[in-house]
């Protein structure tokens, strides 16, 4: 929410584009290369919602024509799952995978994880995934490497663990970058 502070309204309420991101954008260029008025009015539909489920579920639903990749499903979940968390909605994946669905179908517990462990990969190598070259169980599993990969360089850095309330910023990026080479080389493996 923080990072849309400045889309909030006098009354609390916030204007998003939650769906139809490419027709807008599609729209802007148009308007831009000239082959539409500026004063163009743009056919929407407006939402009221209340929670990070309602936005996604009218993501999910406006994509009728193809469901959302694997690698994007985990990550918008696990993106639900810690504002969720923050919120105070859930202290654990348990009661998480209890209170919620995707598409009328709860999510296991095991699914979760592996969502999880996909979105504890560095950024860089989420893309790589996202872009097709190596399959999304692949990734699931790299991800779960990726947090031994991680303690790995933090013992060698000193600390008896990867806990952050510890380690300062420099230690944090050098091992965080040294975790994302690691993984870099095993994706050049694949």
């Amino acid at each position: 929410v923080e990072d849309l502070d400045h889309f909030r309204q006098d009354d609390g309420t916030y204007y998003l584009i939650i769906a139809g991101n490419s027709r807008h954008q599609a729209f802007d260029e148009l308007i831009d290369e000239g082959r539409l008025p500026q004063d163009q009015i743009l056919p929407t539909k407006m939402a009221d919602v209340s929670s990070v489920w309602d936005i996604i579920s009218l993501q999910r639903a406006d994509n009728i024509h193809s469901a959302p990749p694997k690698e994007r499903n985990a990550m918008a979940t696990v993106e639900a799952y810690e504002w969720g968390r923050k919120q105070g909605n859930w202290d654990s994946v348990s009661e998480f995978v209890n209170t919620s669905n995707i598409d009328g179908k709860k999510i296991s517990t095991k699914v979760m994880h592996e969502m999880r462990h996909f979105a504890n990969l560095p950024g860089a190598i989420r893309t790589f995934i996202l872009g097709g070259a190596i399959p999304y169980s692949v990734g699931i599993e790299m991800g779960k490497g990726a947090s031994e990969i991680r303690r790995y360089y933090a013992v060698e850095a000193g600390y008896s663990s990867y806990d952050l309330a510890k380690m300062t910023p420099e230690d944090k990026e050098k091992i965080d970058s040294l975790t994302t080479l690691a993984l870099n080389v095993d994706c050049v493996r694949m």
